[in-house]
C-alpha cells in the first residue's frame, strides 16, 4: 500500500509533502520495507524535502529493514548537501547496515569522492570491515575508483587488510585490471605478495585475467614472480592456461622459472600444450625441457593430444618430443587420442610414425582402447595402418572382447571385417561371445555367432554363456541362445545349469522361458541344491510358486530337496565370488 508521504517525498513534490505534514500526519510513517519518507528522499537527494521532513519531527536515525539509514542512501547516491545536512542532525556517520556496511564503505564503492572526504572529516572509521571483510578501501579498489582510493590512503588506512577470503585491495584491483588503482596501491608500499585464503597473490589474479599492465606494474614494484599457489600453480602456468602470450613474455622477461611445476607435476609448457596456444608453446620450447613429465609421467605432447591440438604435435617432434613416451600406467599419446576417439589427432600420431602396437602395463593396445570405447571410426583408422587385432592383453582380453562386453556392434563388426579372432578367450576362459552374452548384447552376440562363435562355450569354471544371460536377466540374449538350440541342461563344473543361476537370482520370466524349452528342475548341483531349493533360499516367492507347480506337473518331486546332506548351504552360495566381469574389468586410465 502507497503511503503518500513517502510517495511524495520520492517524487520531489515538497507542496505535497508540507501540506501532509499539517495534517498531522507522523513524519516517521515506514513503508513495508522499513523506509521512511527520509530515508527515501535522501536517496533521491531531494534536499528541500530533507530538510522539510527534519523540520517535522523526521529522525535522521531511524533505519529500513535491510538496516540501511538516510545517511547511508544519501551517501551511495553521492548528495553531499544532504549528506552534510543529516551530519549537522546527529547521524551516526559509523553505524552498520545489517550487511556491515557503512555510509564511508557506500560513498567509497560508488567513487564519491567529495561524501568521502566529509565522512573522513567527521572522523568515519576508515578501516571498519563489512560481514565480507571489506572495507572502504577494499571497496574503492574493486570498483576502480583511483581518486578515492589515493585519498583513503592519506587517511591512515591499513592498505593491506583482508576481507573474509584473504583478499587485500590490490588483489581485488589486480583482479579485475584496475591499472591506474594497483600503480597507485604499488607507491604506498603495500604487500605486493599478500597471498589470498585460495593460496594466491595478486600477480596470479592479473595473470589469470590476462591484465598485461597490471602484470608488468606489479613485476615493477618486486612481487615474487615464481610464488605458488595452494596448488603448486605459478603465475606463468595460469598465463599458459589462459594463452595470454603478452603475459607470457612478461613474466619470462622478469625471470619466471620456465620448469617450475605445480604438485601435480605439471609444467607451465604442459598448460600451453593443453591450452593449445602454438605461439606460447613455440615460446616456451626455446628453454623448456620438452620432455619433462608430471606425476603421472604425462609428457607435453600428451597433454595436447588429450587437448587435441593436432598442429602443436608437430612442434613438439621438432624438438625432439619423445612420440612413444609412455604414462606411468603405459598410455601414450596414441593410445590417448585412440580412448578419446580423436581421429584428426591418431592420424596426426601416426603420420609421425608412433608405435601403433605399443601397450600399457596390462597389456592394452591403442586399438584396444579405441575398440573399448567404442571409437569405430578410430578402430577402422588403426586396422588399416596395420595395428594387430589379434594381440591380447596379460589377461587375455583382445580389441574384439572389448568391443563385444561394452555392446559397440558396429565396432564388433568393423573388427570381425578386419580378422579379428572369435574363439580367442581370456585368462578367466571367456570369448567374446561371452562376454556379449553377459552384459546382455544380444546383436554383439548374433554378430558373434553369425561369425562363427560357439554358442555353448564354457570358460575355465564352465560357465556357457547362457548361464550368465540367465542369471544377469538378459531376456533378449536368452531367447536368442535357446532359439539356436543351445543346450538348456549343461551344467558348470559345480553342476549348476542356468536355471539355477535364474532361479537364484529371483528371474521368473527367464524361469518361465527356460523351462518352456524343456530346462530340467530335477538336476541337482554337486551339493545337492536345485532351481527350487535355491529360489526358496532367496526368497523369490513367484519362482518358488512357479518351480512348484511345474515340478507337480511333471511329477519330479525330488526337486523339492535342499540338498544331498540336509544342508541348506548351496554351490552357488559358496561360489559366489566367481570372478563376475566387470565392465571395467581391464584397468582403463
Amino acid at each position: 500500500m502507497e503511503i503518500p508521504l513517502i510517495a511524495a517525498a520520492i517524487n520531489g513534490d515538497l507542496t505535497s509533502v508540507l501540506s501532509i505534514l499539517k495534517s498531522n500526519i507522523c513524519a516517521n510513517v515506514k513503508d513495508s520495507d522499513g523506509n521512511t519518507a527520509l530515508i527515501k528522499a535522501s536517496f533521491k537527494g531531494n534536499f528541500d524535502i530533507v530538510i522539510a521532513l527534519i523540520q517535522n519531527g523526521a529522525d535522521p536515525k531511524l533505519f529500513n529493514k535491510s538496516g540501511l539509514t538516510a545517511l547511508m542512501c544519501a551517501s551511495f547516491s553521492g548528495h553531499l548537501k544532504t549528506v552534510q545536512l543529516l551530519l549537522e542532525h546527529g547521524c551516526d556517520f559509523n553505524a552498520q547496515c545489517n550487511s556491515g556496511w557503512t555510509s564511508l564503505m557506500l560513498a567509497a564503492k560508488r567513487g564519491k569522492l567529495d561524501v568521502v572526504r566529509v565522512l573522513c572529516k567527521k572522523g568515519a572509521e576508515v578501516n571498519a570491515a563489512c560481514g565480507q571483510g571489506r572495507t572502504a578501501l577494499i571497496f574503492a579498489a574493486l570498483s576502480g575508483h583511483t581518486k578515492t582510493v589515493k585519498f583513503l590512503l592519506t587517511q591512515n588506512c591499513d592498505a593491506n587488510m583482508k576481507n573474509k577470503n584473504g583478499c587485500t585491495a590490490l588483489i581485488f584491483a589486480a583482479r579485475k585490471g584496475h591499472f591506474r588503482v594497483v600503480k597507485v596501491l604499488c607507491k604506498s608500499l603495500v604487500d605486493v605478495d599478500i597471498i589470498s585464503n585460495a593460496g594466491w597473490t595478486a600477480l596470479m589474479y592479473a595473470t589469470s585475467k590476462g591484465h598485461s599492465k597490471v602484470v608488468r606494474c606489479l613485476l615493477k614494484h618486486k612481487c615474487s614472480v615464481n610464488a605458488k599457489g595452494s596448488d603448486g600453480e605459478t603465475a606463468l602456468m595460469l598465463a599458459a592456461i589462459t594463452a595470454k602470450f603478452d603475459v607470457v613474455k612478461t613474466l619470462c622477461h622478469y625471470k619466471a622459472d620456465i620448469d617450475a611445476c605445480n604438485k601435480e607435476g605439471r609444467t607451465a609448457l604442459m598448460c600451453a600444450a593443453e591450452s593449445g596456444d602454438r605461439q606460447i608453446v613455440e615460446y616456451l620450447l626455446c628453454n623448456s625441457n620438452v620432455s619433462a613429465v608430471d606425476k603421472d609421467n604425462w609428457t607435453p605432447l600428451m597433454y595436447a593430444t588429450k587437448a587435441r591440438k593436432n598442429d602443436i604435435l608437430k612442434v613438439f617432434v621438432k624438438y625432439k618430443a619423445d612420440i612413444n613416451a609412455a604414462s606411468t600406467s603405459g598410455w601414450t599419446a596414441l593410445m590417448i587420442a585412440a580412448f578419446d576417439g580423436y581421429v584428426t589427432t591418431a592420424q596426426e600420431l601416426l603420420d609421425l610414425n608412433c608405435n601403433i602396437d605399443a601397450t600399457d602395463i596390462d597389456g592394452l593396445t591403442a586399438l584396444m582402447c579405441a575398440s573399448y570405447s567404442g571409437k569405430t571410426e578410430l578402430v577402422e583408422l588403426l586396422c588399416r595402418c596395420g595395428a594387430d587385432v589379434k594381440i591380447a592383453s596379460k589377461q587375455g582380453w583382445t580389441a574384439l572382447m572389448l568391443a563385444a562386453q561394452c555392446g559397440h556392434c558396429e565396432t564388433v563388426q568393423a573388427l570381425l571385417v578386419q580378422g579379428a579372432d572369435v574363439h580367442a578367450k581370456c585368462s578367466n576362459g571367456f570369448t567374446a561371445l561371452m562376454w556379449a552374452a553377459t552384459m546382455g548384447h544380444v546383436q554383439s552376440v548374433e554378430l558373434l555367432h553369425n561369425k562363427g562363435g560357439d554358442i555353448n562355450m564354457k570358460n575355465v569354471s564352465g560357465y556357457t554363456s547362457l548361464m550368465w544371460a540367465s542369471e544377469g536377466g538378459h531376456m533378449a540374449v536368452v531367447v536368442y541362445l535357446l532359439r539356436l538350440g543351445c543346450g538348456v541342461n549343461v551344467q558348470d563344473n559345480y553342476g549348476c545349469t542356468a536355471l539355477m543361476w535364474a532361479a537364484r537370482k529371483g528371474r521368473i520370466d527367464i524361469v518361465r522361458l527356460l523351462c518352456q524349452h524343456g530346462a530340467d528342475v530335477n538336476l541337482c548341483s554337486t551339493n545337492g541344491s536345485t532351481a527350487f531349493t535355491l529360489a526358496h533360499k532367496g526368497g523369490h516367492t513367484v519362482v518358488v510358486e512357479f518351480l512348484c507347480q511345474t515340478i507337480m506337473e511333471r511329477g519330479t518331486l525330488g526337486a523339492f530337496a535342499s540338498s544331498k546332506n540336509g544342508s541348506s548351504n548351496s554351490t552357488l552360495e559358496r561360489n559366489d565370488s566367481r570372478n563376475y566381469p566387470s565392465p571395467l574389468a581391464p584397468s582403463m586410465v
